[in-house]
């Protein structure tokens, strides 16, 4: 089956009416000319396979995608009972893996009778069931005359049911989009009510919304849906006398026990129960592994701060790296230490406790596309390793990636100039308060007079802004002359020179993207093992 990138690419080919160049497919789909070929070549395939029309591909001018109509309904339909099949298949394996993890033992009989299948295919979907659950640390036990049951925490439990309805909405999704339901939306709420066989999450959801207020934060859309499925499940237990036993969370911070116990209190009045300790260590655990997407309070966010230091000096350790790697100083880059700062608080945790994430097309598209800065990335995660004893994934490190390039964005696209001026300091502050107020992302790094020869040489500003006659440069930098009043029109040519500036280092971006190499190894001390078992030396 073709995958939706896949389809669109052949859709394109299809409303096409002459040959269209890989170059205007990777424009068109928002993917790498290597991706568009590479699917190409399954598409090709698949339609061979399926003998439903022809895939011409002309050196010179590009890719033909030549069929019938006929063929072409065909395929649209035999593209959607793909889909549904598939759907089909991933539901009734994830129906299977929520009845063993909401049931102390069920047998083949119960396992029939509820997903209406036979004998055969429930055997099929248990078995499916079973890698999906042994891939979450649980094992399936089967009992004597009883049936089956699951044995693993009770930790490991509930982590296996978040990831569970994670998948499920994603499955109910695709379901839809087969049955042509496009235009059908997720239901937070509804999902969960389904999920728990009548349970109100309305509470848990408020309950999150309260708290946020109350601590001057915000978390991010993914997060928000994941906290109101556990702090219902929570609930749910506990309205079932199935509160959760001692359970120790490692490393949570005291900012999070703060949100936590916030919570629980609320919930505890909202659903007139009482939260045991084991629930509240739970739901703390619930909390650390929530993105924050932002803090509108200041205080809120200098205590979370404090109160994960340790995690702070990491972060600092990993800038210098990258900085070192790259060769670009991020040390004082505000937003690239709040954007890992509010990412790795998360991130970490779910490492910790082993919550798989789906893979973020974004960061598959990344890793791709800037080889160069994932693998700056990749390098510098082994931070993890040695401070925490933590191993990242995939998805952590394309997140990594992410945040990096946008560093090497901010680092080119702020100019410095220097403010040249002999009438005082006077007049060289007015220019500088203007210019910062009227031009973002500009910065003076130096004021002086033509008399500071050395200063403006070894300055690292980019360009020179002066009220004196000197010509179009000085002491290798560009210059751009103003009035002392600095003019409208004075203004417009600062932004002009700016431009050019910006343009010229993106331009090096680009090259150095593409020529640097990251050492990850010292060639005096790898050595290979020869045929006959010995450690051979190779100098490089």
């Amino acid at each position: 089956m073709l995958n939706y990138r896949e389809q669109k690419i052949l859709k394109i080919l299809y409303d096409s009416q002459s040959y269209i160049t890989v170059k205007k497919l990777s424009k068109q789909i928002d993917f790498s000319p290597q991706t568009v070929r590479n699917d190409l070549k399954k598409i090709k395939n698949y339609i061979d396979l399926n003998n439903l029309g022809e895939i011409i591909l002309k050196p010179g001018r590009g890719i033909a995608f030549i069929t019938t109509k006929e063929n072409w309904e065909k395929l649209q339909s035999l593209q959607n009972d793909e889909m549904t099949i598939d759907a089909s298949t991933a539901k009734r394996k994830l129906m299977v893996c929520k009845i063993m993890l909401t049931s102390n033992i069920t047998n083949m009989a119960n396992l029939t009778k509820k997903l209406y299948l036979s004998k055969s295919g429930v055997k099929k979907a248990l078995s499916e069931a079973e890698t999906w659950l042994l891939g979450r640390n649980i094992r399936l036990k089967k009992v004597r005359g009883k049936g089956y049951q699951i044995v693993c925490t009770e930790l490991s439990r509930r982590i296996a049911l978040l990831e569970l309805f994670s998948d499920m909405q994603k499955c109910n999704k695709q379901l839809a989009e087969s049955l042509g339901k496009l235009e059908a939306k997720s239901n937070l709420a509804n999902e969960i009510f389904s999920f728990f066989d009548g349970f109100n999450p309305m509470g848990a959801i408020d309950t999150i919304q309260k708290t946020e207020n109350n601590f001057g934060m915000c978390f991010n859309y993914v997060s928000k849906g994941q906290l109101a499925f556990c702090l219902s499940l929570s609930v749910y237990e506990c309205k079932l006398n199935n509160a959760i036993g001692k359970v120790s969370i490692w490393g949570a911070s005291p900012f999070n026990r703060e949100v936590a116990k916030d919570i629980t209190k609320r919930l505890q009045s909202v659903y007139n129960i009482t939260i045991p300790e084991g629930e509240t260590e739970y739901i703390t655990l619930c909390v650390s592994i929530s993105e924050i997407n932002n803090f509108t309070d200041i205080s809120s966010l200098d205590r979370c701060k404090k109160n994960e230091e340790s995690l702070c000096k990491i972060i600092d350790k990993l800038i210098n790296l990258i900085s070192n790697i790259i060769g670009i100083n991020f040390k004082y880059d505000k937003t690239l230490f709040m954007n890992l700062f509010l990412y790795l608080r998360s991130a970490i945790e779910c490492c910790r406790y082993q919550i798989h994430h789906k893979a973020n097309p974004i960061c598959l598209k990344i890793k791709n596309d800037y080889q160069n800065i994932y693998t700056v990335a990749l390098t510098a995660s082994i931070l993890f390793e040695d401070e925490m004893q933590i191993e990242i994934g995939d998805n952590e490190i394309g997140m990594l990636t992410l945040y990096i390039i946008e560093a090497i964005y901010r680092a080119n696209s702020n100019v410095k100039i220097c403010i040249l001026c002999n009438y005082g300091i006077g007049i060289s502050q007015f220019l500088k308060q203007k210019i910062e107020r009227f031009i973002p992302n500009i910065s003076v790094s130096i004021l002086a007079t033509s008399q500071d020869t050395e200063k403006i040489i070894s300055n690292d500003c980019d360009f020179i802004v002066t009220t004196q006659n000197i010509g179009t440069s000085c002491k290798g930098k560009d210059v751009v002359v103003v009035d002392n009043l600095l003019l409208p029109y004075d203004i417009k040519c600062i932004e002009k020179e700016i431009a050019r500036i910006r343009r010229q280092k993106l331009n090096k971006i680009a090259v150095k993207e593409k020529n640097f190499k990251v050492k990850l190894f010292v060639g005096k001390c790898v050595y290979f093992v020869d045929n006959s078992g010995q450690l051979e030396k190779k100098h490089y």
